[in-house]
């Protein structure tokens, strides 16, 4: 195959990626400006120490299922996209019938652990006798939140975009957002709560239905599957997954300990004010990383960085405008919230550069666990995470929310610079729209070290 052909196949790939990511993306935009929107109506609703009762007890669930999905969300990604590209029709059933079996009966048991710890959680280490009766509500979602991240990422694998970006994405913001407005006049908290339970059992529903029609073809082949496999690729995953959780989500409980519920709801709209941008970043990978998966496996790693460069110039265009709004006019952004959230306005600033450096660096992250060095991203993830603990203990005790900000961006930074770092030293691939390919159409019979 010649340069031009090459280059012809490799904006076929990269029209691939930008048709779903165009998918993707407005079905993102649309779940950004819901959840948006339900943070807004949050925050005016229950006020700013309301908002952090609950912006609490979101993130300890978040947190506690990120932990009972065992990694198995990344894994049915590449495992299918994998499978389905090199006609292992049985094997596609079979990755998810072993995630689906562990991590529905490891997330009982945590979510079973949780509402019985809550009060002790609530107010032995927490301090805050408020967030109890909240938190084991929300204990009930652990195993319908899994289940239905598990259900997106495997109609990823599929490439089924549009409907893994609306089931991971849009159902739970756009119907806990109903149930706010409806009844947070009278019931407060306790509507956002039940409305958050209500719209992950919904969810869930929706996810597993779309996935039986989506994978039906492959019902007429066995399932197979080496369990020893599919757990070997997971428990790195998982660290990475928790690590993650960590960094963006350590401050939050530190703030717990440390701070007022209402400084934690001024930190928590700044937050998730900031990372209304990753939405390009999550768009992108949607259908980026089942494509990583795919060309990795076909060893055309000269249409892979191709693909990487574009898609990181795309998300840079995109990302960048919005993310000046918000270091340029932040307390006018927060005003939205209520006038207390203005507050947070250097929060918000010092939150949006570290966004601004993760659209930048690219899918990087991805990259490396699609193309099977997930270990080198483990010990990533573990240095990160231990930068972000430490900065977070030392920082928010001494500035507060602040504190917590500098935290997390510092983590996020070292995170995805040396995950880019560690992308041209496995894959030699540049992910950098702007500087020199390094890669050549006649490198494709090179292949990355793991």
């Amino acid at each position: 195959m010649n340069k031009v052909d090459k280059l012809s196949q490799d904006e076929g790939h990269f029209k691939e990626l930008l048709h779903g990511a165009a998918t993707a993306f407005i079905l993102k935009v649309f779940a950004a400006g819901i959840a948006f929107f339900l943070n807004i109506i949050i925050s005016r609703g229950l006020g700013a120490e309301g908002a952090g009762v609950y912006f609490l007890a979101l993130s300890i669930v978040i947190f506690i299922a990120a932990i009972g999905r065992l990694g198995m969300e990344l894994v049915l990604v590449r495992q299918i996209a994998e499978n389905v590209k090199s006609n292992n029709q049985g094997r596609v059933l079979g990755v998810y019938r072993i995630a689906t079996l562990y991590t529905v009966t490891i997330s009982i048991l945590f979510s079973i652990a949780l509402y019985y710890f809550t009060p002790w959680i609530s107010l032995s280490l927490f301090s805050k006798p408020e967030l109890e009766n909240p938190l084991s509500i929300m204990a009930l979602s652990i195993v319908p939140t899994v289940l239905l991240i598990l259900n997106a990422h495997a109609l990823q694998g599929l490439k089924k975009i549009a409907s893994s970006t609306i089931v991971s994405s849009l159902i739970v913001p756009l119907l806990t957002s109903i149930f706010t407005i409806a009844f947070v006049k009278e019931y407060g908290i306790d509507s956002v709560v039940w409305g958050f339970f209500t719209s992950s059992v919904v969810a869930m529903i929706i996810g597993w239905l779309i996935w039986i029609k989506s994978s039906k073809k492959f019902r007429k082949f066995k399932p197979e599957m080496n369990k020893e496999v599919v757990f070997k690729s997971s428990s790195p995953l998982l660290g990475i997954v928790i690590m993650n959780m960590i960094i963006n989500l350590s401050p939050m409980f530190l703030l717990g300990i440390w701070e007022s519920s209402e400084n934690i709801g001024i930190y928590g709209a700044a937050s998730r004010t900031a990372m209304l941008t990753s939405f390009v970043l999550m768009a992108v990978n949607s259908i980026s990383a089942p494509k990583f998966a795919e060309l990795y496996k076909m060893n055309k790693i000269y249409e892979l960085e191709n693909i990487c460069k574009k898609s990181t110039k795309l998300m840079i265009y995109t990302a960048s405008p919005v993310l000046a709004i918000f270091i340029i006019f932040p307390e006018l952004i927060l005003s939205i919230f209520g006038e207390e959230f203005k507050n947070g306005a250097i929060v918000l600033i010092i939150l949006s550069i570290g966004q601004l450096i993760n659209v930048s660096t690219g899918s990087v992250g991805y990259l490396l666990t699609m193309t099977g060095h997930e270990r080198t991203m483990h010990r990533i993830m573990l240095f990160s995470s231990l930068i972000g603990l430490s900065s977070s203990v030392i920082l928010i005790s001494q500035y507060g929310i602040i504190g917590a900000s500098i935290s997390v961006t510092l983590a996020l930074s070292v995170q995805n610079l040396l995950a880019m770092t560690f992308v041209w030293k496995k894959l030699k691939i540049i992910t950098f729209p702007w500087l020199e390919q390094s890669t050549k159409p006649c490198s494709n019979n090179f292949k990355g070290k793991k």
